[in-house]
């Protein structure tokens, strides 16, 4: 009988020993497309332990990932989303301007691992409510 143990941890669905952005663009990859990843990976990406890979996991992953108390969509941190923030994000999707990890989690509104235009139409519903 052979016993083969992992050494990942939960979130780690790339299975490369960090937990970070390429680890949820997969994560919703395989919720959108389902069996997107193998059976270490699937169990790796069920961080709520539900026994299903879903959106309460990717938001778990989140979590996991943005380690401060600062809310998606506030990219300048000042605890408020506002027209600074959106100003902010403009700039980045037109100069492709350098971010940092933590602000590019919070610029990507749309949980898809790319900031773009429809992460900005998405703070702009934020906004607005």
């Amino acid at each position: 009988e052979m016993i083969i143990k992992h050494n990942y941890t939960m979130g780690d669905v790339n299975q490369d020993n960090n937990i970070d952005i390429e680890d949820m663009v997969m994560l919703n990859k395989n919720i959108i497309n389902k069996n997107d990843i193998d059976y270490d990976s699937y169990i790796l990406a069920d961080l709520t332990l539900d026994g299903v890979v879903d959106s309460f996991d990717l938001v778990k992953m989140r979590e996991m990932i943005i380690k401060h108390n600062y809310t998606m969509g506030d990219v300048n941190q000042d605890n408020n989303i506002n027209i600074k923030d959106i100003v902010m994000l403009n700039k980045n999707i037109l100069n492709k301007n350098d971010i940092d990890y933590d602000g590019y989690i919070l610029y990507d509104l749309t949980f898809d691992g790319v900031v773009d235009s429809f992460d900005l139409v998405k703070m702009r519903q934020l906004l607005i409510n």
